[in-house]
């Protein structure tokens, strides 16, 4: 009965807390459909939760309690096998793959690397670093970097099969600072370590050496996060402030740095002098996709912005303290940890669907026009209208969106010599042309960009620009159709997601619609 009322607590907060000031599309106490959708609640019994995690295949959400490592089965929210027994006090965990999982052991002086689900260990990792703390770590797929000490404070790297230690590097920090959290690249080549104080520093997995470092351009952070975008090198680093400072409401948010660390756009812009410490953001989760960017926020709200754009989609509440959010390997679910109604670590884990859930039951002639919106909310509750109509889905974007046609290399070769026609109409159509074939012509466009005619470079400079622009109308409706089609993830859609895959290599609409195929065969069940 506690459990229960408790969760019935929780969820009634969520509805009943405003959040005071104004932001992007979302000003003051939330409507009721503002709060996200919780599919489900995982009861672990009667000790509390330290660590969540999902395993990479779908099928399983692993919480450690500092006792035992238990699995549940999301579909049900039972547990789905025998639990583990670990060292008293272990308190992370993190799956490798469907196959690995990595905690630490008890004390934090070493970890242990075990097959899944059998619990056989693979590995120990001593850590042999004395009385020095474990700050930060993390694993992926044959890889665990791990961060300790304190002055120096070290990057250590351990690699499978033989999980001998592959190196250990010194992390540079400042008087009083210290790092925090420790990201692997999606393609494991890199691993940043961020830290309080808003230094970043990239080294290369092979062999330690630092690739690039981020001064102290970001703020302050009482929790900082950092996460890669998928299918690139740029990272998002949680800014904020404590609670007592008084930065300028504009560096509130998550820096979305490029890939050198140079330059930033600062999405989540928000708060007022007196709200700074309920505005905090105090994460960053980018969807497998890469097409989303989470924010969960002090104030109880997970602000969704859209990678292409910067701009917001949508702001929800998670009926639950945002401090713990875990999102899953579909990209449609947050594990949150619910904390208890008398305080402290809870016993729940809710399961909450992250996307909109007001979206208006618009046509297909509506859908399909604000799909190219430069309004982000506008575009997404196309998306999300869409994902709700499977069916429709499929068949209006099956019959608007065509496979990105390939072109003939001899007729780019004349456009492209037509931008330098003396003929101004002839430059024209060759323009008109070039604008239609997009990325099918931007191999030639890069080199005409720079020929030693300037009507011919002013021209495809301009051309290749507008191709490379992220919020374009034409490659805005192309990736939200697609991930419509993948959030609705049916038989049809599917069919609709291999014809675009078949179009031309080098366009985008082609490589999107393949990684969405690759994303969802994935996570289907093996034999």
């Amino acid at each position: 009965m506690r459990a229960s009322a408790g969760v019935t607590v929780v969820l009634g907060l969520a509805v009943l807390v405003g959040g005071a000031g104004a932001d992007e599309g979302f000003v003051g106490p939330p409507r009721p459909e503002n709060v996200m959708r919780v599919v489900r609640v995982i009861d672990t019994g009667e000790k509390p939760i330290y660590d969540v995690a999902w395993c990479p295949d779908g099928r399983a959400v692993a919480v450690a309690d500092g006792f035992k490592i238990r699995f549940y089965d999301p579909a049900t929210g039972k547990e789905a096998r025998k639990a583990w027994d670990v060292t008293p006090g272990t308190t992370r965990v993190r799956f490798l793959d469907a196959a690995t999982l990595a905690h630490e052991d008890g004390g934090r002086t070493s970890f242990r690397v075990r097959a899944y689900p059998s619990g056989k260990e693979l590995a120990r990792l001593e850590l042999d670093m004395g009385k020095s703390p474990m700050v930060g770590w993390d694993a992926a797929p044959g890889v665990v970097a791990i961060v300790t000490g304190g002055t120096p404070y070290h990057l250590r790297v351990w690699a499978a099969p033989d999980w001998k230690a592959a190196w250990s590097v010194e992390v540079s920090v400042r008087p009083g600072d210290s790092p925090r959290p420790v990201v692997l690249s999606p393609d494991r080549a890199e691993v940043a370590v961020a830290t309080v104080h808003g230094h970043v520093h990239v080294f290369r997995v092979m062999d330690g050496k630092l690739l690039r470092s981020l001064g102290s351009e970001v703020t302050r952070a009482t929790r900082p996060s950092v996460a890669y975008r998928p299918g690139g090198r740029e990272l998002a680093v949680a800014q904020g402030w404590f609670r007592n400072s008084a930065p300028p409401a504009e560096e509130y948010g998550v820096g979305v740095w490029d890939a050198d660390l140079k330059a930033a756009r600062v999405w989540p812009r928000w708060g007022a002098a007196g709200e700074r410490g309920s505005w905090h953001a105090l994460g960053c989760l980018f969807t497998a996709d890469g097409k989303t960017l989470l924010v969960p926020c002090m104030d109880g709200a997970v602000r969704v912005y859209e990678a292409a754009t910067g701009k917001l989609r949508h702001v929800g509440r998670i009926p639950a303290d945002p401090h713990e959010t875990v999102l899953s390997p579909c990209g449609r679910l947050l594990a949150v940890r619910l904390p208890d109604p008398d305080g402290g670590h809870g016993r729940h884990v809710a399961l909450v669907d992250w996307r909109a859930n007001d979206a208006d039951r618009r046509g297909p002639a509506d859908a399909w026009a604000d799909l190219a919106s430069p309004d982000a909310a506008a575009g997404y509750r196309a998306v999300v209208a869409l994902g709700a109509d499977p069916a429709g889905a499929a068949k209006l974007i099956g019959e608007k969106l065509k496979p990105a046609a390939a072109a003939d290399p001899a007729a780019v070769r004349k456009l492209v010599a037509d931008l330098g026609a003396a003929d101004f109409a002839d430059r024209e159509a060759a323009t008109a042309g070039l604008a239609r074939l997009g990325a099918a012509a931007a191999a030639e466009l890069r080199a005409a960009a720079k020929d030693d005619d300037p009507e011919r470079r002013e021209r495809a400079g301009k051309l290749l620009r507008a191709i490379d622009r992220a919020d374009a109308p034409d490659r805005l409706r192309a990736e939200r159709a697609v991930e419509a089609l993948e959030y609705a993830d049916t038989p049809a859609g599917r069919a609709v997601l291999k014809g675009l895959a078949g179009g031309a290599p080098v366009a985008r609409l082609t490589a999107d619609a393949k990684a969405a195929l690759a994303r969802l065969t994935a996570l289907d069940p093996k034999p």
